[in-house]
């Protein structure tokens, strides 16, 4: 029987492979493969639900921005307009809540959602899922893009099995529209780096600018630094004359300018969109980056933000300055191998055993064998730099009775949210090749075991991230059930129109679980002169922003921290209606309603 040539012989899979190859319908597997991979990270979304969570002032802005009120000058258009009367930026205070408003492409579309599906958790939640689900997926196709499906598809599933990656994708937060429109962005980049006609390269350059637009949208930082990069790539690789890439007609460089010229030509089309519709609300160009700017030379006017320094580490300040580094970097050494995160606050496993699995695929990407090695070299170390810069040079620690402070912490380990595209792709391109590796093998069993290796450490990276991931949506899910427990309290005690005093960074949750609205709510003052009074106050349990109960104290004025602690009885004249034990945890004092003495009109000031 005569044998068919080479060139038309099938590609068939070795017996007992456990992957298919991806020589034969890769494009169907590869899609099948994946929408498996999406299916398990919708299904762990929804296990993992968090809706709103008080952690940190941040969300609870986006809460009441996003749902709309009966008042017509609280709405969001409404946030913005209210710069009309600064005249003076020079001797403006800024409020780090007041930047907010302009994380659209992060905000907007809740507001959407909320409109069509209702004043809900999950409705308000459901843009947060669909960006998460979506950078799973761009992250697959960064990597098939890259190298070939295998990477795509174990890079999608590290990136869906971090723990921060799933709670927060589950909850009202910037974090996931940031990352979906970075892999956008860098996805579209990729394309147009690979295309082989013009067309196409400034088609995908337009989408890679828009997509960096809409980052800015959300995050003002990461899009410009993101922006940088993405517009230096190109030229990168016309220097080092790679051949994978820039593969039109024209000559490399001339391809690297025009690429990048579009590029940023898109994100400027977002940029000075904004800046027109902000001018004609508020009458002052560049608002955006005025409240940006503002707010990093005033932060200190904000009584919650004194945990943040701008600046470089002050290495010129020995002992102190090296002291404050290497806590600074233990911390993170714990916040990526949490080996004793249930003993410590310090290592909450927000990025689980990232390090575990990040650190040996980065010692060993410089030799692998793998296409299209230049750009992926660039991408990886680009994230990071970021890294490094974020971690070490642009928020710096400090500390509170020696230790440092938590909300600083936890500020910190979200700042690296976008360093998890990184590490799923570096660890995705290290399990691609030893994927590759057992096709390659001509013996039975090590095939098998180089084929079965990579889906062994995914499984196990999963198996190792649920303990922390089960704990930290206890700690999130937990953080609001005082407040809960306190509306429904509250209206079988006092009545509609009430005025009622809480911590600071309880009361715009109110939008969401009392909503229409039945009380109004206001802060302790911070005087006791100013003494509350005509109401009613919720004094204790985990009421107020906090990582843990040293923190909620914070919240409160210091003349009235005695009486949250218990050290003494309620101020002169307040009568204690009902006490209840925290239901977060049980070293929190418990959670107190009284009723405030009628101020006496005659004597006020």
């Amino acid at each position: 029987m005569k044998t068919p040539p080479k060139s038309d012989q099938i590609d068939v899979p070795p017996a007992g492979a456990c992957l298919p190859a991806f020589s034969v319908g890769r494009r169907a597997v590869f899609w099948r493969y994946l929408a498996i991979i999406l299916t398990a990270k919708v299904l762990l979304e929804v296990f993992f639900f968090i809706g709103v969570a008080r952690q940190y002032g941040e969300e609870d802005i986006f809460v009441s921005l996003a749902l709309p009120t009966r008042d017509p000058e609280q709405n969001y258009w409404h946030s913005i307009a209210r710069f009309r009367a600064v005249s003076d930026w020079a001797e403006w205070k800024g409020d780090p809540t007041d930047m907010y408003p302009f994380r659209v492409s992060a905000l907007y579309p809740n507001l959407l959602f909320m409109r069509a599906f209702g004043a809900t958790e999950a409705s308000l939640t459901l843009w947060t899922a669909l960006t998460g689900i979506g950078t799973v997926l761009l992250v697959g196709l960064i990597g098939r893009s890259l190298v070939d499906a295998r990477t795509g598809l174990f890079s999608a599933a590290v990136l869906s099995l971090i723990p921060g990656h799933i709670l927060y994708s589950a909850r009202v937060d910037t974090d996931m529209p940031q990352l979906f429109f970075l892999c956008l962005g860098i996805f579209s980049l990729v394309l147009a780096l690979q295309a082989a006609t013009s067309r196409k390269q400034l088609t995908f350059a337009a989408a890679s600018g828009l997509s960096f637009g809409f980052l800015y949208l959300a995050k003002l930082l990461l899009a410009f630094l993101a922006l940088s990069w993405a517009i230096l790539v190109p030229f990168l690789l016309a220097a080092l004359a790679d051949k994978e890439t820039l593969l039109a007609p024209r000559g490399k460089l001339r391809q690297a300018m025009l690429i990048s010229t579009v590029l940023l030509g898109g994100f400027a089309l977002v940029f000075v969109t904004e800046n027109c519709d902000y001018y004609f609300l508020s009458g002052h160009w560049f608002l955006h980056w005025r409240i940006m700017k503002c707010n990093a030379v005033n932060v200190e006017s904000w009584r919650c933000a004194k945990f943040v320094t701008l600046g470089f580490i002050k290495l010129w300040l020995p002992p102190a300055g090296w002291d404050d580094l290497l806590a600074h970097t233990r911390m993170f050494r714990d916040s990526l191998f949490p080996v004793g995160w249930m003993s410590s606050i310090y290592s909450m496993p927000v990025h689980g055993w990232s390090g575990a699995v990040f650190l040996p695929a980065l010692l060993v990407l410089p030799f692998l064998r793998i296409s299209h090695r230049k750009l992926t070299l660039l991408i990886i170390t680009g994230f990071v730099f970021y890294y490094l810069y974020q971690e070490f040079f642009w928020l710096y620690p400090t500390r509170e009775g020696g230790m440092l402070n938590l909300t600083f912490v936890h500020k910190v380990h979200r700042f690296i949210f976008p360093c998890y595209i990184g590490i799923s792709l570096c660890v995705g391109l290290a399990l691609g090749s030893l994927s590759r590796l057992g096709q390659q093998c001509t013996q039975h069993w090590p095939r098998r075991i180089f084929r079965l290796a990579p889906v062994c450490l995914v499984l196990a990276f999963g198996a190792a991230n649920c303990p922390g991931t089960l704990y930290f949506h206890t700690f999130l899910r937990e953080s609001l059930a005082d407040f809960r427990q306190v509306c429904r309290d509250l209206k079988a005690i006092a009545p509609n129109g009430a005025t009622v005093y809480v911590a600071a960074g309880s009361w715009p949750y109110y939008r969401l679980f009392e909503y229409p609205r039945h009380y109004e709510w206001k802060y302790f003052v911070d005087r006791p002169e100013d003494a509350v009074c005509d109401g009613w106050g919720v004094v204790g349990g985990s009421l107020g922003h906090g990582l843990s109960p040293a923190t909620y104290i914070e919240q409160y004025p210091e003349w009235l921290r005695p009486y949250y602690r218990g050290d003494v009885g309620p101020p002169d004249g307040w009568q204690l209606i009902q006490t209840k034990p925290s239901l977060t945890e049980p070293s929190v004092p418990a959670v107190r309603i009284l009723k405030l003495p009628e101020r006496d009109h005659k004597t006020d000031p």
